[in-house]
């Protein structure tokens, strides 16, 4: 009886893993030239530019160079002065404040009925209409008393706003608030709404009479997902910041300094290598959770061990590779991981070794079909191996290779005239569900399948 849930064998899986180090390898030293070729090549611009620049800055006066450095240090001041005050910093994106609510603006259909219909004939569309109301909410609300109330800068609020318009009639726009917290996000959009619905006179003046209508206003504490990636970012930029001034003040100090980074071709190389580096690394660890995932999504036999166990199986044989005995160096140490579970060293011993154990279960003229998820050239040549083991030890025991993915007539038929079922398994070529599927044919057939030969 098979295991409810599958326990994966993590030695077996490291193994799987293992015995691709030559794609692994491949993959790491693919992913290592990029990376390096790309780093190399921007360092190498800005090599090219800096000695540029440098011949350029030899013909100016100290004064001229001094002024263009500290004009640029005001500059990047001034970015990073908005990066530390703004509020959107100080939202953590795990309890962000949200407020929202919907401007529906609509006209009425008999507006324009009678002697008005023919004396306007431009018909304005709620579109139209919406289109002012989110201008009025992008681009003139005045924050200067809600920032009073929540003692910030009215400048900073704009930003906390945004604005999501809807193709529908009638038009719909819908105004999202975040704040560092609910109540600061429910208060700024009271003060939008506010003023929103004071600038529906002047609406009317432009547009005509029209319906406006304030629906849905609510506010919670959310998750924001998107923010996480927003403050990764300033964060990257700060620290940028932070290392251009440090090069600023240092080429400040020295009346020649250029007015960019200086980089060496010593700097080419080392970035180069440590980018090679990190892209190695990046590339096989990315490599090993694709072969992960696929190993397990798909539902893979990892080992003979761990399948046994699965589906509470004897083990008749674990066959290794035909090349085990012969393998040397990674390949060796990769194919020796759990190599105590095979019956032998050699393929042909393991095989005669599962003829012994057959016949011993059963009579030694016993039919015995061996069935599997696995294509039948495979089983066919596993079937003709052990009639030849069979052949040796001078015994007479037939195994028939029996297609059981795709069943015909006869292949059911051969099954009920076997006298036994052996089910035979490949790693990393069956699947569980595939084994589960043979497992239950024979059942039903009433066959008993008295264990398992996986080919390793």
């Amino acid at each position: 009886m098979k295991n409810r849930e599958r326990i994966i064998d993590v030695k077996a899986l490291i193994r799987c893993i293992a015995e691709k180090w030559r794609l692994l390898l491949l993959v790491g030293v693919l992913a290592g030239t990029a990376f390096a070729g790309v780093k190399g090549y921007s360092q190498y611009k800005l090599y090219k530019l800096s000695h540029g620049q440098q011949e350029t800055v030899t013909e100016e006066t100290g004064t001229q160079k001094g002024k263009i450095l500290n004009e640029v240090r005001i500059a990047e001041t001034e970015r990073e002065e908005y990066y530390i005050n703004s509020i959107i910093g100080e939202i953590n994106p795990n309890k962000e404040g949200k407020a929202t609510a919907d401007i529906i603006v609509s006209t009425s259909a008999n507006a324009t009925a009678g002697e008005t219909q023919v004396q306007q004939p431009i018909v304005v569309k709620p579109q139209n209409i919406g289109n002012y109301y989110s201008s009025t909410v992008l681009y003139r609300i005045d924050y200067t008393q809600v920032a009073a109330e929540l003692g910030v800068d009215p400048l900073l609020l704009g930003e906390l706003v945004t604005v999501t318009t809807g193709t529908q009639d009638p038009a719909q726009i819908t105004v999202s608030v975040i704040y560092p917290t609910q109540e600061g996000a429910k208060q700024i959009l009271d003060a939008v709404l506010t003023q929103v619905r004071a600038s529906r006179e002047e609406a009317q003046r432009i547009y005509g009479e029209h319906e406006l209508l304030i629906a849905n206003e609510a506010s919670a504490v959310v998750v924001d997902s998107a923010l996480f990636k927003w403050a990764n970012s300033r964060a990257a930029e700060i620290i940028a910041l932070v290392n251009s001034h440090k090069t600023l003040n240092n080429n400040l100090s020295s009346s020649n300094a250029p007015s960019i980074i200086a980089v060496s071709k010593r700097d080419i190389v080392m970035t180069a290598v440590k980018s090679g580096i990190i892209g190695l690394i990046v590339g096989i660890v990315a490599t090993i959770i694709l072969i992960v995932i696929h190993l397990l999504v798909t539902g893979k036999v990892l080992s003979g061990r761990e399948f046994n166990r699965h589906f509470g199986i004897k083990k008749i044989a674990c066959v290794p590779g035909r090349k085990f005995a012969i393998l040397k160096g990674p390949d060796k140490w990769v194919a020796s991981i759990d190599s105590a579970y095979y019956n032998h060293p050699q393929r042909n011993v393991c095989l005669q070794v599962a003829d012994a154990a057959i016949r011993a279960a059963v009579r030694p003229d016993a039919q015995i079909a061996l069935v599997g998820d696995l294509p039948m050239e495979y089983l066919d040549k596993l079937a003709a191996e052990m009639n030849k083991s069979g052949a040796v030890t001078g015994l007479r025991a037939f195994y028939y290779a029996i297609p059981c993915m795709e069943q015909t007539p006869d292949g059911v038929v051969s099954i009920v005239n076997c006298d036994a079922a052996v089910i035979v398994a490949r790693a990393e070529k069956s699947t569980y569900r595939g084994a589960e599927d043979v497992l239950d044919a024979c059942a039903l057939l009433g066959r008993d399948v008295i264990g398992s030969i996986v080919l390793m």
